[in-house]
């Protein structure tokens, strides 16, 4: 077989008997061997040869049905052609311009096409006429190019590089990859079973992705913010593409709450776990009832000049307070008609919240290293006390009660006595601002991070450093502990990581990984807590 002007499109049949190659031919050409748009099918048990002729364009794109009764073609101008491959003749013509490429699925007749100024077109083609499926919602982004689809799955890569599998049926992301930079990504495709994603692109690398095992995976939004429910069984990620996913504490995601307006910045459980709210950056709270995955009211908009940054439920799931350059509160114990309380608490710029456990006041940092404290029945500033800190941006309260501790913008966490106000300790470690702060349940640790990347694990009655954790590639915004005292930690590298204090496994791990033993300096720099004890049985690398 020899074509002397090939165009971009080629298939071959799924039972390898049949070869469609797009035709590219230019003025002057035999017309007898083809033209540009036409399509040579060539049966390759015989050799023979037939020219199917409807397109005016090179041929850009072509698939097979799975059952090989159904060739269909796009040039990327006009509408896609559906061919009967017995006859050779085209018995539909789908209502799609510009779509540069089609895909069946292995099974079924479900057909999915990408146009670059369109998004994805989804077609089914069972009854033998093309039936228009809904459309994916892909919120005005491009789709660059397409995988074929699987049963329920698709993969599809857009102008900005992001490569998202969506499930078709239900028209939601599923999963998120950010493999390469904008527009350099030129194919993706899914395996038959949809347990593996493959990427490839401009940049050399074919990137593998493993759907099924990969834990707090899939998406490549920035991490603003990690909570886990108080019952310990689900972890919620707030994300700069605007959603908020629910895990369970293994990993694997268990829903996406989408829709929201801007970057979500901040999401906080209610007591009983049934209820979430999140806060975005242009100032938008949602509160979602997780039972039934949707909004348990209205949006609620709040009057802040300046951008979210923090959200928080009272003790009692009543109230919801909000961080927009001042506490904004909200009683919601009637959730269909909630209840703007802020007037009651004098104003002050607040960057971020908490309330104690009991239940009776309400925290808030702010600039200039000040810790504001309110009586939540009266709104009285109970007290205002200078932390030294610098900006603070974070606020934590042991679960007891006890202990405040607050960081800042000087590379330091304090801890406080929550109840005479008193400072106990100064923990200095990091080398940039201090960002996030989270307790352990029994509240003998806590855990700081922030503009170094690393993580700080702090024993809360020594006041000394257990452990440094690094791995994160950017500015880490959430930290959560899980009620197994493992630590869950988010960034603005789109990672979200888990941590184990397990010594014993953690050096098996290292052993298996890297092969040898830390050095003195590694095993200082990372588990000071601990005594030096290589293990692995080979020395460690000098």
């Amino acid at each position: 077989m020899t074509e002397n002007s090939l165009g971009s499109g080629m298939a071959f049949s799924p039972d390898g008997t049949k070869l469609a190659v797009g035709l590219a031919a230019g003025p002057g050409a035999d017309a007898s061997a083809g033209r540009a748009g036409d399509i040579a099918l060539y049966d390759l048990r015989t050799t023979t040869r037939t020219v199917l002729r409807e397109h005016r364009s090179p041929v850009r794109s072509l698939t097979f049905s799975h059952d090989g009764a159904i060739l269909v073609s796009s040039d990327g101008v006009e509408h896609p052609a559906a061919w009967r491959v017995a006859t050779g003749t085209v018995f539909a013509r789908l209502p799609a311009q510009h779509v540069f490429s089609v895909a069946f699925g292995p099974s079924g007749y479900l057909l999915a096409g990408s146009a670059d100024d369109r998004g994805v077109y989804l077609w089914g083609l069972a009854t033998g006429q093309p039936v228009r499926l809904p459309t994916l919602p892909l919120a005005g982004r491009y789709a660059w190019t397409i995988s074929a689809p699987t049963d329920s799955k698709l993969a599809v890569a857009d102008g900005n590089g992001a490569i998202t599998i969506w499930d078709v049926r239900r028209r939601e992301s599923l999963q998120t990859f950010q493999d390469r930079g904008r527009t350099e990504t030129v194919s993706v495709a899914l395996s038959r079973d949809g347990a593996m994603l493959a990427s490839a692109g401009f940049n050399g690398t074919i990137v593998l992705h493993n759907l099924e095992d990969a834990p707090f995976s899939g998406f490549a939004a920035q991490v603003k913010d990690l909570k886990i429910s108080p019952d310990g069984t689900r972890v919620a990620s707030a994300g700069s593409d605007g959603t908020v996913r629910l895990w369970d504490t293994d990993g694997e995601q268990v829903a996406v709450l989408s829709g929201h307006p801007d970057e979500v910045q901040a999401v906080a459980f209610s007591p009983d776990g049934v209820r979430l709210a999140a806060v975005t950056r242009n100032n938008i709270v949602t509160i979602w009832d997780l039972r039934r995955g949707r909004h348990a009211t209205r949006p609620i908009v709040s009057k802040g000049v300046g951008a979210s940054t923090d959200v928080a439920f009272d003790p009692g799931g009543r109230l919801v307070a909000a961080a927009t350059l001042g506490p904004f509160v909200w009683d919601v114990g009637d959730i269909n008609n909630p209840t703007d309380i802020t007037a009651r608490f004098p104003a002050q710029i607040v960057t971020s919240l908490a309330f104690t456990p009991d239940g009776h006041r309400l925290l808030g940092a702010s600039v200039g290293g000040f810790v504001n404290t309110w009586d939540v029945t009266t709104g009285k500033l109970l007290s205002r006390v200078k932390s030294q800190q610098g900006t603070v941006q974070d606020i934590a309260v042991s679960p007891d009660g006890t202990l405040l501790a607050t960081a800042g913008d000087s590379r330091s966490v304090k801890l406080w006595d929550a109840v005479t106000g008193s400072e106990l300790a100064v923990l200095h470690g990091h080398t940039a601002p201090v960002q996030v702060l989270a307790f352990s349940r029994d509240g003998r640790r806590i855990a700081s991070a922030g503009d170094d990347r690393t993580i700080i694990i702090w024993d809360t009655v020594t006041h000394q450093r257990v452990t440094t954790l690094s791995g994160h590639g950017a500015r880490v915004r959430g930290l959560a502990f899980t009620a197994a005292g493992t630590l869950l930690s988010g960034a603005e590298d789109g990672r979200i990581v888990r941590w184990s204090f397990d010594l014993r496994a953690a050096r098996a791990y290292i052993c298996a990984t890297a092969g040898r033993e830390l050095t003195r300096q590694e095993w200082a720099r990372h588990i000071p807590s601990e005594r030096y004890d290589p293990s692995c049985g080979s020395p460690p690398s000098r």
